[in-house]
């Protein structure tokens, strides 16, 4: 399984690492863990992460 930290979650999505945090804290997200002081995520997390911005961009006129 890879571990990719906050940093590169948010580089490869371009979600910022607040935001990141946010998702997880509503659980949208799971962090595996931590490495120093930086939370780790499965790198299945950015599929994820493109879902839920397909949903913010859906028109439900």
């Amino acid at each position: 399984m890879a571990l990719i930290d906050i940093a590169e979650v948010s580089r490869r999505t371009g979600v910022p690492a607040s935001t990141l945090r946010y998702y997880e804290e509503k659980g949208l997200i799971e962090s595996l863990g931590r490495r120093g002081l930086r939370r780790t995520f499965d790198a299945g997390v950015v599929d994820r992460l493109s879902l839920i911005a397909l949903g913010q961009r859906l028109d439900y006129r």
